[in-house]
């Protein structure tokens, strides 16, 4: 089982977020999503995951999110301040105190003909007013939301699923979401082996007299992947036809070779299963599947294959869809084949087909000759 570290977005209960990135090994560019299980399955279902954007009080789900609640209030000033709209601040005219009483004053004037012995005056806010262009002012507080500068008023968002979920604002609105986006570290767990980990591999070792060594194997196969579906693929079937596949930048390469080789006969399927889950700790979630085949080099191979491992105790089946077993026939086993018992007629329907054609081009080609010699 491998095994890649990869930033996860967690959240408490069967709602979570994920970062799903090039750590899959796919090749895809970063995408910040979050999922919940609707029907308890314990898979990533089309439908149960979703986008997440950035917003300036952090990540926001865009699956199942809701509009908050609006509630406006006026904004408080300290003291006889009073809000100046144009300014966002609340304000009161400076004073002036005199250092020898104490005693405050509305003018510089009335300060300095009233103040004695030296008429010492100094410019005074109240309270927690301080001097700012000539001006006594201090910023506006809320008892409860936040200072809006466009509303000249205190504001509160609130989220109807509770106080626990923050609002958050994105295009203007603000919404909340049960799924929270906070960060941690956790791993997606790549089940079942690697495509062809198990394959024969050719030209294995050989003689001076360059005769084989190693192991002989008769029709060997090859193991074969696609993924069906998943959030890797955007929740599409990378295992359809190769005209559907053509052109789909989400799926693979071999996905599409493979495509091809089940179009001509050449694959055996082999089974289902999840190839990617993330771990919750609390339980797992199957974020991608995939289907395994064994693909030969020939259709004899396959049907060969298909209907001769059914008489050999040395086979048990195919292996596991997560590990399927593609290992070609060793000469002993080859040979205690019953070949009476192997149905050929698919490939004697190949080889008569190709031969009927053969004919055609043939005789369509001696004619083209002959037309062409009479002309000159």
């Amino acid at each position: 089982m491998n095994r890649k570290p990869i930033m996860i977005l967690l959240s408490i209960g069967i709602a979570s977020a994920v970062l799903i990135s090039a750590a899959f090994g796919d090749g895809l560019l970063p995408v910040l999503g979050c999922f919940h299980d609707y029907n308890g399955n314990g898979a990533l279902d089309s439908g149960e995951f979703g986008q997440c954007v950035t917003t300036p009080q952090g990540d926001l789900c865009m699956l199942d999110n809701i509009p908050c609640t609006e509630t406006v209030t006026a904004a408080v000033c300290p003291g006889e301040s009073v809000l100046n709209a144009v300014s966002d601040q609340c304000e009161h005219p400076v004073r002036y105190r005199c250092a020898g009483s104490g005693a405050i004053y509305q003018s510089l004037a009335e300060c300095s003909g009233d103040c004695s012995p030296n008429a010492d005056c100094a410019v005074f806010c109240p309270g927690s007013l301080t001097i700012r262009n000539n001006v006594c002012s201090a910023d506006p507080t809320c008892t409860n939301g936040a200072y809006d500068q466009g509303a000249d008023a205190c504001i509160e968002e609130t989220c109807p699923y509770g106080n626990a979920f923050a609002c958050k604002q994105f295009n203007g609105e603000t919404f909340c979401s049960e799924m929270s986006c906070a960060i941690s570290w956790d791993i997606i767990t790549n089940l079942g082996s690697a495509q062809g980990e198990d394959d024969i591999q050719d030209n294995g070792p050989v003689s001076d007299e360059n005769i084989c060594m190693g192991q002989i194997y008769i029709f060997t196969g090859k193991d074969r992947r696609c993924r069906t579906w998943g959030a890797t693929i955007a929740f599409d079937d990378c295992c359809r036809g190769e005209d559907y596949l053509f052109g789909m930048a989400q799926c693979k390469e071999k996905e599409i070779t493979l495509a091809r080789l089940k179009g001509e006969g050449l694959c055996h399927y082999v089974g289902q299963y999840c190839s990617k889950e993330i771990s919750l700790g609390f339980t797992d979630i199957c974020v991608e599947e995939s289907k395994s085949y064994c693909c030969f080099n020939s259709k004899l191979a396959r049907i060969v294959q298909e209907q001769g491992r059914a008489q050999l105790s040395t086979f048990n089946g195919w292996g596991r869809s997560s590990r399927p077993n593609c290992r070609g026939l060793t000469p002993e086993e080859f040979q205690v084949l019953d070949f009476s018992q192997i149905d050929l007629s698919e490939w004697h329907g190949d080889i008569e087909t190709k031969s009927q054609t053969e004919i055609q081009e043939n005789l369509q080609q001696g004619v083209t000759d002959f037309y062409d010699r009479i002309g000159n």
